[in-house]
Order: C-alpha cells, then structure tokens, then sequence
C-alpha cells in the first residue's frame, strides 16, 4: 500500500512538472512583438545589448576588418550609382529591409510608395523591401548612370561595431547613418538613422551582406520602390 501511495505520488509530481513545462512553453512562443515592427530576423532585432553581444574584441580580427570594408564598399557604389557593384556585395538572396525609427518606442516600415502623416507632420511612405541581386542592383542603380566617383551625396557610417559569431560564419554590423549631401545651390543637408546589417561568409566569396535593416530617423517615401521591391524592374 504504501509502495503504491508512492508510485502515485512520484506519477502526480513528474505530470505537474511536465505541465508547468508545457504552459512555460506556450507562454513564450505566445510573447507579442514589439509594435509595428515585423522582424526580419532574431539577429536584426534592436534590443538591448551588452558589449560581448554588440562587438567582437581579442579575436576575429581579420573578419571585423572585412565587413567594415564590405560595409564601406556598400557606400562607395551606392553614391555612384553603381547598381552592379552594390548588388555583388550581398548574396543571392540578400534583403534590404527600410523602417522609420520613432524614437525607439516603434519601428515602421517606409521608404516606399504611397503616403501618410506621423504624429510630427512628417510624411511616411509605404514599406519598401528589395530582395536579391537582381533587385538590388535596380533599386541602386536603375536609370542612374554609374560614375567611378561618388557625386554630391555620401552615405558614412562612423561607430560602427561588428559581432562575429563563435564560429565565424556570421557577423552582425550595427553603426550610424549619416547621410551628408549638398543642393545645386550649394546647401547642405544631412540625414541620420541607424544600421543592423547580417552578413555570412561564403567558402568562396568571402563576407557577404545577408540581410540590411535600414532604420532611419525621419520618415520618407518615393515612387520607385514597394513591398516587393523596385517598381521599374526588368
């Protein structure tokens, strides 16, 4: 009797554990997203960070300067137009992703067709969203003729920081957007923002731009581009 009154007791005792496992379960795949933000990616994601997460130190050292110089490239052919050099940067199926960043408390995608008011007056755009080399040399490049010098428009991104993984097969740069350009009539204009940008490195081609999440502080559109992608490709 009493082995029995034991069995049930240890029977009870492991169900109640497995249950508590199941509701612990539920409960997070159950968690709500931030706000207006569909995440491309758990590595995309702005959170906070501690510094062993944000940037690589003591190892590595060899990959962090390849994507900075990835990263720069990026900035070199994109202010000269040159939509075949940009598209090289990233893998085939490479995405770029654009959000206009509300002070932190959301992230709304922008950038592309269409037009609506913020609670600042701003206008906002639609979700713009280009996907693979075809269409990422298009949206850089499209009826602009590509020069072998930037002209009056320079993306720069100082602080940058990279994480490279364990393993070294990935890496996550996170750096500043400062966009600095001057009119024909000589007035210079600056836009800002915040980059988080996934890269994979390839046995044959090195580091690769895998997934750009652009976040930029002002709210825009244009009429080139949509939810899938640049609206004049070919």
């Amino acid at each position: 009797m009493v082995k029995m009154l034991m069995y049930g007791i240890a029977c009870m005792s492991v169900a109640l554990i497995v249950a508590g496992v199941a509701v612990v379960q539920v409960e997070v795949r159950q968690a709500p997203p931030s706000a207006n933000f569909e995440r491309p990616s758990a590595l995309a994601q702005p959170r906070m960070m501690k510094k062993n997460e944000l940037f690589t130190q003591g190892s590595h050292a060899q990959d962090v300067v390849d994507v900075q110089q990835i990263w720069a490239a990026y900035g070199f052919y994109i202010d000269s137009g040159n939509g075949a050099g940009a598209a090289s940067l990233y893998t085939e199926d490479g995405v770029i992703h654009h959000y206009w960043n509300d002070k932190g408390a959301s992230y709304e995608p922008h950038g592309g067709i269409g037009s609506s008011k913020t609670p600042y007056g701003m206008d906002k755009g639609g979700a713009c969203v280009v996907r693979g080399r075809k269409q990422i040399e298009q949206y850089f490049g499209g009826e602009r003729q590509a020069t072998p010098w930037p002209g009056w428009g320079h993306h720069t991104s100082p602080n940058s920081m990279v994480k490279v993984s364990d393993d070294g097969k990935t890496a996550v740069l996170t750096t500043a957007m400062v966009i600095a350009s001057v009119t024909e009539k000589g007035d210079g204009r600056v836009t800002t923002g915040e980059y988080r940008v996934v890269f994979k490195k390839s046995p044959t081609d090195g580091w690769q731009i895998a997934e750009q999440n652009n976040f930029a502080d002002r709210a825009r559109g244009n009429n080139r581009c949509g939810e899938n992608g640049p609206l004049n490709t070919k």
